[in-house]
């Protein structure tokens, strides 16, 4: 008997840091890691991309990865408005955790991925934020 393929996750990644755009989406696509991987370089890119991931036909965000501190706003509105969509695997990345970590656990959010950070942490972020249906180790 054949197996079916599962419909790999969708995951959007956002930073206003196109460099780490580019890192995190190669590292997740060339390292194993069965996700597809959608990025948006800001807070206003997020929000739409999240809105029209509840259109009709279009594949629904599994988990969304952010950035803290960015240019046209902060990560709570990104948390938000994936929360408001109903998903609920939201992690956090900074590079000032201790400043914060306070604020980003406020939202909800309890996955904090401290920038630099390296390969494995960043894989072991998604299968901590994907769960049960992902394929990714920790």
């Amino acid at each position: 008997m054949s197996k079916i393929p599962q419909e790999k996750p969708l995951v959007l990644v956002v930073d206003d840091e196109r460099m780490i755009l580019a890192v995190v989406k190669r590292v997740l696509e060339d390292g194993g890691v069965p996700v597809d991987v959608l990025l948006a370089g800001g807070v206003t890119e997020a929000k739409a991309a999240i809105l029209e991931s509840l259109s009709d036909g279009r594949k629904r965000i599994s988990a969304v990865l952010t950035d803290w501190n960015m240019n046209d706003g902060i990560g709570a509105e990104v948390v938000e408005a994936a929360h408001d969509a109903e998903i609920a695997s939201v992690g956090v990345m900074t590079g000032r955790i201790e400043d914060n970590q306070e604020d980003i656990r406020a939202t909800g959010v309890t996955l904090i991925l401290e920038k630099a950070f390296d390969r494995d942490e960043l894989r072991w972020m998604i299968a901590l934020l994907l769960g049960p249906q992902s394929e990714a180790k920790p």
